[in-house]
């Protein structure tokens, strides 16, 4: 009799040991994976000049929309990494149909042809971003360039994404510098 209770309580540990195994492969094989890397998060950043904080990458649209009454929108980059991109801290409403973004950039300690993507970004009554356009300044070692978006609605939501469009190559290809968005031509 004892022999068949061991064999019992065997089977009865193989059989939920056989099922915690299956449920956890089943887990595991549509778990969504992931990468993290924290030194490549903390490496680039916009610096908002209106408030000197730094946003670590903006990873994310923003959800608060920003106040003109505090001047044109000034942001900083520093090492903006090739095929990385920063999102505005606030989104932006235009009254002139227009946005202008005069971008001062550099390219750090290596020289080459750096291409920043400025994508234009509007949200709909649903609160979904849609990218609507995109317009890229491309400067060898440093240089300044304006960039215009034209024909937008008055009183919608936009935001941009500051891309580094860069080609890979030798070197670090970082960019730096700071664009500044107004409502009107800067000069």
């Amino acid at each position: 009799m004892k022999t068949t209770i061991n064999k019992v309580f065997k089977g009865i540990v193989a059989s939920t040991t056989s099922a915690i195994m299956c449920l956890t492969m089943i887990g595991v094989s549509n778990a969504t994976a992931y990468a993290y890397d924290e030194v490549e998060h903390m490496d680039n950043y916009m610096v908002e000049e209106s408030t000197n904080r730094p946003i670590l990458r903006a990873p994310s649209k923003p959800t608060s929309e920003y106040d003109w009454s505090a001047g044109n929108y000034i942001a900083t980059l520093e090492d903006l990494r090739v095929n990385t991109g920063s999102w505005t801290s606030r989104y932006f409403k235009t009254t002139t149909h227009s946005f202008y973004l005069k971008c001062n950039l550099n390219s750090g300690s290596t020289s080459g042809e750096r291409k920043l993507r400025a994508e234009l970004y509007k949200k709909n009554s649903y609160g979904v971003w849609t990218q609507v356009e995109s317009r890229t300044a491309t400067i060898q070692t440093s240089g300044v360039q304006t960039l215009q978006f034209s024909n937008l609605e008055n009183g919608a939501c936009y935001c941009f994404r500051l891309y580094n469009a860069t080609s890979t190559g030798n070197g670090n290809r970082y960019i730096n510098g700071s664009v500044i968005i107004s409502r009107s031509y800067i000069r």
